[in-house]
Formats: structure tokens, C-alpha cells, sequence
């Protein structure tokens, strides 16, 4: 599974601004859990775009059967790490010094979170909010599109989280 945020509007507009992705591994043991990626390009954070894109992620995977959704990351990407941690994930193991960082090494943290039993805010209809202003002089919206399997759909939405 794999969506894409992008400007629904304006000069940018078609402009990739964030994205996710889910993959599933293929080992049959494995096949409860899901690999989330998730990204949003620097002057789109902290507006909301990476919440609603986990939010999508996370409802396709509780309603595709999935039962644990984990992400590494390196320890420096604090944002990243409050994202995840304000919807539940939590930190199963940090394995020292595994990326590098221009000359740095740096820890890896891995995150998980469980799905079964859980309930997430539902997603099969997007739930109009008011726009949001990226600075106090602009302001934007989103389209989310998916991609799985062939079939590709468009969502438009603004976000505040």
C-alpha cells in the first residue's frame, strides 16, 4: 500500500509533499506484521500531513487483517519519533550506533504498534477541516492519493494535526 500527499492547489499544486508506505513481508510467520514508512518533505512538517497519513496507513492495515505495524528510524529523528509515540507506538529495541550519519553514527530505534483489538479513527470517508495556514501568510490543502494493487483513488482534505 502506498499514498502520497500532495498540493491540492495554488502554484504547487500536484507538488509531492509527504508519503507512506506500507510493506508486507513474505515469510509466512511474518505475515501479521507490516513495515510502515512514512515521510514528510521539510517545509510541509508540523502541519498535520505525516498524522493524517499515518491515520490512513493505520486504518488500511487494521482493516486488511494486519495485527502489528512496526518502523525503524534513527534515533535523531525526534519528530518522527513524537509522531509515532502520539499514536501509541512504542520503542521494542534500540540498536546502537547502526546508521551513519554524515561522519556520526547513530542509534536505531524501532517502533512498533499492535492493531488487533484496536480501534482507529475511521477513514472511509474524509472528514472535512478548515485549512490550515502552513505560515501566518499561506495556506493549503491536500490530496491524498492511494495506490494498491492497480487501483488508485483521490481523496481531498486540509489538515490540522
Amino acid at each position: 500500500m502506498f499514498y502520497v500527499a500532495t498540493v491540492a492547489d495554488g502554484e504547487n499544486e500536484g507538488e509531492v509533499v509527504g508519503w507512506v508506505h506500507l510493506d508486507a513481508p513474505e515469510l509466512d510467520k511474518l505475515r501479521h506484521t507490516a513495515e510502515l514508512t512514512v515521510g514528510v518533505r521539510e517545509p510541509y512538517r508540523k502541519h498535520g500531513i505525516g498524522s493524517r497519513l499515518l491515520e490512513r496507513a493505520m486504518a488500511w492495515a487494521n482493516d486488511a487483517g494486519y495485527q502489528k505495524v512496526y518502523q525503524s528510524l534513527p534515533g535523531t529523528n525526534e519528530t518522527a519519533i513524537d509522531l509515532l509515540e502520539d499514536f501509541s507506538w512504542e520503542t521494542e529495541a534500540v540498536r546502537k550506533d547502526h546508521y551513519l550519519v554524515g561522519d556520526e553514527f547513530v542509534d536505531e530505534v524501532m517502533m512498533a504498534r499492535k492493531l488487533c483489538g484496536s480501534v482507529f479513527r475511521a477513514f472511509g470517508s474524509f472528514v472535512s477541516l478548515p485549512p490550515t495556514a502552513i505560515s501566518e501568510t499561506r495556506s493549503f490543502s491536500c490530496c491524498f492519493h492511494g495506490v494498491r494493487e492497480g487501483a488508485t483513488t483521490s481523496r481531498s482534505s486540509t489538515d490540522r494535526r
